[in-house]
This record gives C-alpha cells, structure tokens and sequence, in this order.
C-alpha cells in the first residue's frame, strides 16, 4: 500500500502510521485475455511491449508521445491557459458553433441554385473570427466526414476559402487572426478527443476488435495534429495580438 499527499499528511498529523512503501519499478499487473496471460500496460514502455495492442497501434502512439516529449517547455511563455486562448480579443463574428456535416445542406435540385443552408442554430453566437472554422475542421475529423489521410489538404482548403469569404463579405484584416482562432480552437478540442482515446484503449485491453483498433489509430493520429496546431498557435500568438 503506498499512501501519498493530502492523505499521507492528514494521517501524520493523527500519529497514523502504515508499514510499506512505494511499489517496486518491476512490478507487474497481469490479466488473462481469450485464455492467455498478458502483462497490462501501465507506463509507455509496457504499452510499446504490450501484447494486447497492435504494431501500428504503437507506432501512431509512439509518434505521438515523441511529439509531446520534444516539446520544449522552456520555449513556452508563462500564461495562463485563459490568456493563451484569449479568443476574446479576436475580431467578433457570428458564429453557428455546431457546424457539422449534420446541420449542413445544399440544394441539389436539377435548375436550381447551389446554396448552402444551415440549421440548428442553438449554439449561436457571437464568436471570435476562426472558432467555427476550428470546431467545423475538428468535428469532420473526428466524425470521419475528412479522411484523416487528407488532413492536411482539407485544412488548406477550408482556411483559404474562409478568407475568400471574409474578403467577399468586406474584411480586409491580418490573415493571422483568423488562423489563429481556428488552430486554436481545433487543438482545445484535444479536451473531448483525449479522454475518449484513454478510454476506448482501456476498452481495447479487456476486449479487442477492429472498430476499437480503428477508433484509437484515428483518434491517436487526431490528437497528434492538434498538438502540432497548437504549437503553431503557439508561434502565431505574438503576431496576431501585436
């Protein structure tokens, strides 16, 4: 048993004391898996060893902690997760705030006009310039609307026809804030992608199938950009609020 923090003080200050220590670096949980005994993955390197996750499951994975392990967190201003955001001292737009292929629709009847509509306005808001850009990007992603292999060709080119649209509706602003507030907003939508991930590879451990297996590459691989967009966000900061 290995007690520590709040709890390890309370029980000292009660004249409470318990034999033991922390547990030992080697230590193994096991579990038995479709009649087999597996070592269950407690840290990264149990997981790249792990029996119960696939070659290419790893690999995304160990992708992705590279990523986070290389960031330097010295390059990093100290500012609050608010201030960082900031998406307040964005120029002000409406915003619909549920953008999905869902509440999207064009009318595709023979002789007439191609126009877009949207419903479920619920969410409707005033926003800053890029956010429904950012949630629109994320959501096709996660809901497998954008194929994942096409990222990156479909985040050039929603920006660039957003800003067609901003200077058809007569904004002529710095382009820097707008991309601002859609990687942003995109990379804080790790906030719901990461704890899915956490569970669904937790599920993957009791009970493996291909959906799950396909569930985690795709989430892994979504949270990877959303690391790498907020590290861009990052560098655009200072440009954008200068």
């Amino acid at each position: 048993m290995c007690l520590s923090g709040d709890a390890t003080n309370i029980l000292t200050e009660l004249g409470i004391s318990l034999p033991g220590g922390n547990a030992s670096k080697d230590a193994r949980l096991h579990g038995i898996l479709n009649n087999s005994v597996h070592v269950i993955p407690t840290n990264i390197s149990s997981i790249m060893t792990s029996t119960l996750i696939s070659w290419k499951v790893k690999f995304v994975f160990g992708k992705l902690m590279l990523k986070i392990i290389k960031i330097n967190i010295n390059s990093i201003r100290e500012v609050s997760l608010a201030e960082w955001v900031n998406l307040g001292r964005l120029p002000r737009v409406l915003a619909h705030q549920d953008l999905s292929k869902q509440n999207m629709f064009i009318n595709k009847h023979k002789g007439a006009k191609k126009q877009l509509s949207l419903i479920d306005w619920q969410f409707l808001s005033i926003s800053g310039l890029g956010e429904d850009l950012g949630k629109l990007y994320g959501v096709a992603l996660s809901q497998q609307d954008i194929p994942i292999g096409k990222a990156e060709y479909y985040k050039e080119l929603l920006f660039t026809n957003y800003i067609e649209g901003l200077r058809e509706a007569g904004w002529d602003g710095d382009v820097t804030l707008p991309k601002y507030g859609f990687y942003i907003t995109f990379a804080l939508r790790s906030a719901w992608e990461v704890p899915k991930l956490i569970k669904l590879a937790a599920d993957y451990i009791v009970k493996s199938n291909k959906e799950k297996k396909h569930a985690i590459e795709l989430l892994t691989r979504i949270t990877s950009m959303q690391v790498e967009l907020g590290k861009e966000a990052e560098l655009i900061y200072p440009i954008a609020y200068n």
